[in-house]
């Protein structure tokens, strides 16, 4: 994704928003935005990897305006937040 497909996406224009505020599953995310800080319980990629784990994300609080991406370029296939809430771009 190029820079212009990324601020599309960022302002609504590419594929979706999703605002997640509790568990989301049978989708898929390119990216989410945190929109009011939160801690994650569940991050899966669309490979069934542990996003949690290799991006460094659990038990910490995730701040308001952090961009949060699967690695290699997956997706995004399952998401839980406790607490906070975040935009979920497809």
């Amino acid at each position: 994704m190029n820079i212009g497909q990324q601020l599309d996406a960022m302002l609504g224009g590419y594929g979706g928003i999703t605002v997640v505020t509790g568990a989301v599953t049978g989708q898929a995310f390119e990216f989410l935005v945190v929109n009011a800080s939160t801690s994650f319980t569940t991050l899966t990629d669309s490979e069934g990897n542990n996003a949690l784990t290799y991006l460094g994300l659990s038990g910490i609080t995730v701040m308001t305006g952090m961009i949060v991406r699967a690695r290699y370029g997956l997706k995004l296939a399952a998401v839980t937040v406790s607490g906070g809430n975040v935009f979920a771009y497809s």
